[in-house]
């Protein structure tokens, strides 16, 4: 899958918040674990913009699911 997605921003936003992580304790946690995920990019995938399949691949690391999980169903 390449391109452009939407990630399901409630779920996103919802696996944050399980984890009790503000945005910018995200953004740090990704960084000490080298994930490249800006602030600017967490962000912008919590309000339901367009970002990289890179980015989805990058949250799902994270947050150990699966990358498709939390892409935003109409996009599959």
């Amino acid at each position: 899958m390449k391109g452009t997605q939407r990630i399901d921003a409630a779920l996103l936003k919802s696996l944050r918040r399980q984890h009790c992580l503000s945005q910018e304790d995200l953004y740090f946690a990704c960084q000490r674990r080298a994930l490249r995920l800006s602030l600017a990019t967490i962000k912008r995938a919590e309000l339901g913009k367009r970002v990289s399949f890179r980015t989805v691949r990058e949250f799902a690391a994270f947050f150990s699911v699966p990358p498709l999980l939390l892409v935003e169903r109409a996009e599959l």
